[in-house]
């Protein structure tokens, strides 16, 4: 699946120093960073290219060829590949929040124009406050915060659909099953993505505003699921 970027602050103070970094991805060919109206990807703590960017990056999502970056104040994205830094600039639908990749298309979700764009292809209607996009198992699962759904989409369209809670802060998703972090209700929501069908709640801390899967999943070992709790300080 492709990759949501959290920073790597210490990575970032050793790669571009007097920068400001915004938003970073790790890719196969390095670490790529949009700053400054510029993307570059570093190796071995070497630029290996550097190419215009957008002027707001405000979230990025790489596969193993390209990466993705996005500009959700001016509806644009510029998408370069990994190798040779050649890029294409978009225009997207209104405030672009996310992009996945899958396959070989660069998906936008545009938040406010309720869309999920395929760059060069099809826009699919999507519900209300559209927040997150996750690709996996070959599909596209996009979460809508305020009609609290999510829906599962396949060759362009949305084929089946699960109502959850609304205001969630973060989706990440695990081989079939997703996880939905809501910190006003100190919960982590589960939903199998097989049925399409809620499969139950954990309570977690006091206020979990993001989730990730750690590890594990294998045959001996169970799923590690991590989740951020800023009001305990902890993890």
């Amino acid at each position: 699946r492709a990759r949501r970027a959290r920073p790597t602050l210490l990575l970032i103070c050793l790669v571009t120093p007097g920068a400001f970094a915004q938003v970073v991805a790790s890719t196969p060919r390095g670490v790529a960073v949009a700053h400054d109206g510029l993307v570059q990807l570093f190796s071995a703590g070497d630029v290996r290219w550097s190419i215009e960017g957008v002027a707001n990056a405000t979230a990025i999502a790489s596969d193993d060829r390209r990466v993705v970056v996005l500009d959700g104040l001016e509806n644009e994205a510029v998408v370069a590949e990994l190798d040779t830094g050649r890029a294409t600039r978009i225009r997207t639908a209104e405030t672009p929040v996310a992009a996945a990749f899958s396959g070989g298309a660069v998906y936008i979700l545009a938040r406010d124009a309720h869309l999920l764009q395929r760059v060069g292809g099809a826009d699919i209607a999507v519900g209300q406050d559209p927040a997150f996009l996750v690709a996996a198992n070959g599909r596209l699962y996009v979460y809508s915060r305020g009609g609290g759904t999510i829906e599962e989409i396949e060759r362009d369209r949305v084929v089946r659909t699960v109502a959850v809670a609304p205001f969630a802060s973060d989706l990440e998703i695990s081989g079939t099953t997703a996880f939905l972090a809501y910190p006003r209700e100190a919960k982590v929501r589960v939903v199998d993505l097989v049925a399409m069908k809620p499969a139950g709640e954990i309570a977690v801390g006091a206020v979990p505003v993001d989730v990730a899967i750690a590890g594990g999943g294998a045959a001996l070992t169970a799923r590690i699921l991590a989740a951020a709790d800023p009001s305990a300080k902890r993890v």
